[in-house]
């Protein structure tokens, strides 16, 4: 099974408080696990929740308009460091994500002493 919806959630969690059977017996009703249902029923008393969690990726550290500003601050500056990048556009993410944004973007560091961007720029 999937991701339940609210309504299969909502029918589950309702059918164990009102008794209808236990813990066993209502997630294979729903075809569940017992330690999803008892989840569900978690979030409900503590939350009042019963829709599921967002799921996916966090966003985008550098939104499109960014990456079009990262693209013209790389060209007019070549030798910037990872840190001046993030520094530059204020962010606060790792510079890791900062790199990878980089080569995302089809730049490249040379492999040098100095880690300056290739002369040529982009792959």
């Amino acid at each position: 099974m999937g991701i339940a919806t609210k309504e299969v959630r909502e029918l589950a969690v309702k059918a164990y408080l009102s008794g209808k059977g236990t813990l066993e017996t209502v997630s294979r009703m729903f075809e569940c696990h017992t330690s999803t249902l008892k989840r569900w029923l978690r979030e409900y008393k503590e939350e009042n929740r019963l829709e599921p969690r967002r799921r996916g990726h966090m966003a985008a550290a550098f939104s499109p308009q960014e990456r079009e500003q990262l693209v013209a601050f790389l060209e007019e500056h070549p030798d910037v460091t990872l840190e001046q990048v993030r520094e530059r556009f204020a962010k606060t993410c790792s510079l890791v994500t900062v790199h990878n944004t980089i080569r995302a973007l089809g730049f490249s560091y040379k492999k040098n002493r100095y880690a300056r961007l290739s002369k040529s720029g982009r792959m």
